[in-house]
């Protein structure tokens, strides 16, 4: 076999690249020593090809870029080595046509082309040729710079430039001197004014009349490269109206990092601060009604401790609110009430219901007993765990007291009812009912029974003979 002939295959997978030719001109005048070491110190890769296109120098950064060294690249065709297989008939073609007429379309024009690595990815190259007449021929020089960073930072800012101008919230930019420098069409949105508009203006626009001082004192800030930390105001609009807006503020800086500009994120919180604005109101009707509420109203916990109470209650129960919150609502039940009320709340933390009422007793530290009517539901979270009872409770004392004073004396009535006024001995009436009762106990049980009547002072005679009247006055 010729061993000029043979071909070298390349373990790395670029393909079959032929050995350096033995007709390799020697000279080059950019291989002379300091033009070499020039080139060997540059940031960019260079390579020389002769018109049929074979390597004839390749310097350091050139190996750094594509991954061949020097020795591998001499005498092999420029396109087995760095150009994409899908562009090397093409690559050819040009070079024929440069070799036959001098001219191409990539001559002395700097462009961007895909380049190929040495491992097989492609990588994205700035590419620019030159002829040069050699005492050998003409060679053509080219310089090639990997423009990856470039490129991803070019997408990069589409990619950036694409978020701005979709973005729902307002994005602008100013100079240090307050002058705005880029508008997006959120920015537009929310405050009414075009691009053409905005641009070049102050950005103390979107403050209203008289708060200039606020911007100067931001600006100041980012001039001095302090942080701002996000914050909250009341911009206006081009309509004069106002609009309350979110603000995040962010240095911008130039390739020394010093700072150059500020951006601005704002967004609409227009809704969200009407909410809280009518949150704090109901907030405080309701704290105002909680408070002076003429029903005493108390939250405890599932465990009986007291978490808040009114100031009804707190009269009622004899009790300031620090004292009922070290404490639990057991420690202050009279105690012939207390298991009927945590059987009622233990139900209701089970489920079985939501809440109950009952008629209970408190005792106050001074020893006096005071009735209430009780209230009490459970409040559970989203899931269904329990996390409060609200509590009322309403001073039935007075009429606890009319109730036991009208059975005292339904009770003094019906005494009276049943004895004889002047021997205040057990009448008839009260006979009567004695007879119905054991007539009702006879018949639910079977049974017989007698009735006996003893005239034991003799009265039965006068009274029969004389009459009741005659009776009484005996």
């Amino acid at each position: 076999m010729n061993p000029q002939s043979r071909i070298d295959i390349e373990p790395n997978g670029a393909g079959l690249v032929p050995p350096a030719p033995p007709w390799m001109p020697a000279g080059h005048p950019l291989d002379d020593g300091p033009l070499r070491a020039l080139l060997d110190s540059a940031h960019e890769a260079f390579v020389s090809m002769d018109a049929e296109g074979h390597v004839l120098v390749w310097n350091r950064m050139a190996s750094e870029t594509f991954g061949w060294s020097e020795q591998e690249a001499r005498g092999r065709q420029l396109g087995d080595l760095i150009v994409p297989e899908r562009y090397r008939e093409a690559h050819e073609a040009g070079l024929r046509r440069l070799a036959a007429t001098g001219e191409g379309r990539i001559v002395n024009r700097r462009i961007e082309i895909e380049g190929l690595h040495r491992d097989g990815h492609e990588l994205p190259v700035e590419l620019t040729i030159s002829p040069m007449q050699t005492h050998a021929g003409v060679v053509f020089n080219a310089f090639l710079r990997d423009i990856s960073d470039r490129r991803e930072a070019k997408a990069g800012a589409r990619r950036l430039a694409a978020l701005v101008e979709g973005s729902e919230d307002a994005i602008v930019a100013s100079d240090l001197d307050g002058t705005l420098t880029d508008w997006n069409p959120g920015a537009q949105r929310l405050y009414g004014y075009s691009a053409e508009e905005a641009l070049g203006m102050s950005v103390s626009m979107l403050w209203p009349s008289g708060e200039g001082e606020e911007v100067e004192q931001l600006l100041a800030a980012f001039r001095a490269d302090r942080r701002i930390p996000s914050y909250e105001a009341r911009h206006q609009r081009k309509d004069g109206s106002s609009v309350d807006v979110s603000v995040s503020l962010s240095a911008v800086r130039d390739g020394s990092r010093s700072v150059i500009g500020v951006a601005a994120f704002i967004r609409d919180i227009t809704e969200r601060v009407e909410a809280d604005r009518t949150l704090q109101e109901a907030r405080k009707r309701f704290e105002t009604t909680f408070e002076e509420a003429p029903t005493g109203i108390g939250l405890v916990d599932p465990q009986g401790r007291w978490l808040s109470a009114n100031s009804s209650l707190c009269r009622l129960v004899g009790r300031d609110v620090a004292d009922l919150l070290i404490t639990d609502f057991q420690s202050i039940t009279h105690p012939d009430d207390r298991s009927a009320d945590l059987a009622q709340m233990e139900a209701t933390l089970a489920g079985s219901t939501a809440g109950y009422e009952m008629e209970k007793r408190f005792i106050r530290p001074d020893g006096s007993v005071v009735w209430a009517q009780l209230n009490r539901s459970l409040v559970r979270d989203d899931h269904g765990a329990p996390l409060y009872f609200i509590t009322q409770l309403m001073d039935i004392s007075e009429r606890k007291e009319a109730e036991e004073e009208l059975q005292r004396y339904g009770d003094h009535l019906t005494e009276l009812a049943r004895l004889d006024p002047l021997t205040g001995l057990r009448n008839f009436r009260d006979l009567h009912a004695m007879l119905d009762t054991e007539t009702a106990r006879s018949r639910r049980y079977d049974a017989h029974w007698s009735v006996v009547l003893l005239d034991v002072d003799g009265f039965r005679e006068i009274n029969a003979s004389g009459g009741q009247a005659t009776g009484d006055r005996v």
